[in-house]
């Protein structure tokens, strides 16, 4: 049953959603004797990167499967929260900083919760601000 879920969510979103790229930022240092300095330009050479399709809502108050508590409080600082539905790609999402947009638009990635019910990732939920 999950995997036809997951088939759904990703079929959904990929009719109503646009390309993006989601970056997670170098946190090397340029300076190995000064490594608190980080990076001169950690966007320059990210440490990983994917491309996948994602649908863009306003922010409702509601989160996937976050603590209410918390949930509201992410959500309040997002401006957009958006919902991918990775299909076979089942990384971790939360392990990324920015998200650039068709545009060129970075947003930076203020949470993200995973819907995942039982093995399969079915939709992840991602508050962003820019």
């Amino acid at each position: 049953m999950t995997v036809a879920q997951a088939a759904t969510a990703k079929r959904l979103v990929d009719a109503k959603g646009r390309s993006v790229t989601f970056i997670q930022l170098d946190a090397g240092t340029d300076d190995a004797n000064q490594p608190w300095r980080g990076k001169a330009d950690a966007r320059a050479t990210p440490a990983n990167s994917v491309t996948l399709i994602a649908a863009f809502v306003p922010p409702s108050g509601v989160a996937l499967g976050a603590e209410m508590a918390l949930a509201e409080d992410l959500v309040k600082r997002s401006e957009q929260i958006m919902l991918v539905a990775p299909g076979t790609d089942q990384r971790d999402f939360s392990a990324y900083d920015e998200v650039i947009d068709t545009d060129g638009t970075r947003w930076k990635i203020i949470f993200s919760d995973l819907l995942k019910p039982a093995e399969i990732a079915i939709l992840w939920s991602i508050g962003v601000r820019r």
